[in-house]
């Protein structure tokens, strides 16, 4: 069932491989094994390395903080291709990273770059985020449209961020 489910996701090859992720996948929001259990050094680091250009926050604006302690997260330079493929148009977003649809506009969102040094603690999800939508998530750090994420403790109302347009 939970190869099905990859399939259906899109999960790329390495993920779709993998007998750790689709054990993961298997398992209940909040019970789910840690990405490091079942992915090796090289699959993460190369993840994390795409984030070298600062990580991209959607929010909702009115909050004191960008997000929680556990905020997902995207690649600057996968937020620049997005941007360019939609013309910036929130129903093609929502579409292209797999999320419900309305949910970028139900809210006034705001979009937030923060600079890599100002990023701190990059980690590829688990799927126990809050945020996680369990029909939708997807082990290795991917959304159901094959974008990247990560999440980061956006809490601290302090952490220096621009606001679209950057």
């Amino acid at each position: 069932e939970a190869w099905k489910k990859l399939d259906e996701l899109h999960a790329d090859d390495a993920i779709r491989k993998n007998t750790g992720a689709v054990e993961a996948l298997s398992k209940p929001h909040k019970s789910r094994p840690s990405p490091s259990d079942y992915l090796d050094k090289d699959y993460i680091d190369n993840h994390l390395k795409k984030f070298d250009d600062g990580a991209v926050r959607f929010t909702t604006d009115g909050y004191a903080t960008l997000g929680l302690d556990d905020a997902f997260v995207m690649p600057k330079s996968e937020f620049d291709k997005l941007m360019k493929e939609t013309g910036g148009d929130l129903t093609q977003i929502e579409k292209k990273l797999g999320l419900k649809s309305g949910k970028l506009a139900e809210k006034k969102k705001k979009i937030a770059w923060i600079k890599k040094e100002d990023c701190g603690e990059i980690k590829i999800p688990s799927g126990n985020e809050r945020g996680a939508d369990a029909d939708l998530w997807i082990p290795g750090g991917k959304t159901y449209g094959g974008y990247s994420e990560g999440i980061m403790d956006l809490s601290n109302k302090n952490i220096p961020h621009k606001l679209f347009p950057f």
